[in-house]
């Protein structure tokens, strides 16, 4: 169910409100009847970093945090993946989750192939199937962005200058790494960063730098 439009309010100003009745989802319904969402861009209103490097001894430990937040994301994994459809994977929060009988206070709606129920744009029962939601271009999918994450964690090891002295090298650091360790966000897609459905992509790596 949707927020219906006031159709003479945008036709005279341009301007989205709602007349206070609840329609049906279909597509035609979503299309007719988008409201403009003020405030809620997908561009961070603050954003930053912090980095340090500890030292101990002959070891350093290098961290670095990135965060952002005050953004609005779509989230596309759920748009996609709440519908029933030969082109996408359902997502695990459907199990137990959706409409089955009348009564139910469901927090999806009943699974039928192609999202194509037989209720009509009113939500009246029609022998002709109408195709509910696939749009999915709603709120229900809006979430905030805010996101910290350890962009970057590296712990080294520098060999002692006794050891250097006997074999006549300057410096030797041994390091091992890794980026993008973990994220904390209530953001329910793969990557708060972005809007792709791609996971948050993580490395981790070894190394040995010298000087002679």
């Amino acid at each position: 169910m949707i927020e219906q439009r006031d159709k003479n309010v945008w036709d005279k100003a341009y301007e989205t409100t709602s007349t206070g009745k609840i329609i049906p989802m279909t597509n035609n319904n979503v299309s007719n009847n988008k409201m403009i969402q003020h405030g809620k861009t997908p561009l961070p209103k603050f954003y930053g970093g912090l980095s340090n490097t500890f030292y101990y001894r002959n070891f350093d430990l290098n961290v670095m945090f990135s965060f952002a937040g005050g953004h609005w994301l779509l989230n596309s994994l759920y748009t996609t993946g709440t519908q029933m459809s030969s082109e996408c994977n359902t997502v695990k929060d459907m199990v137990g989750n959706t409409w089955e009988k009348a009564g139910d206070n469901a927090k999806y709606p009943q699974l039928v192939s192609g999202n194509n129920y037989h209720y009509d744009n009113d939500g009246n029962y029609s022998e002709k199937t109408v195709a509910y939601g696939s749009v999915g271009q709603t709120t229900r999918f809006l979430q905030r962005g805010d996101y910290i994450r350890l962009r970057n964690l590296q712990l080294g090891y520098t060999l002692p200058k006794s050891v250097l002295n006997a074999i006549r090298l300057s410096n030797v650091r041994f390091y091992v790494g890794v980026t993008n360790l973990f994220t904390i966000t209530g953001y329910d897609g793969l990557d708060p960063e972005t809007q792709q459905d791609l996971p948050i992509p993580r490395t981790v790596n070894f190394g040995l730098s010298l000087n002679l």
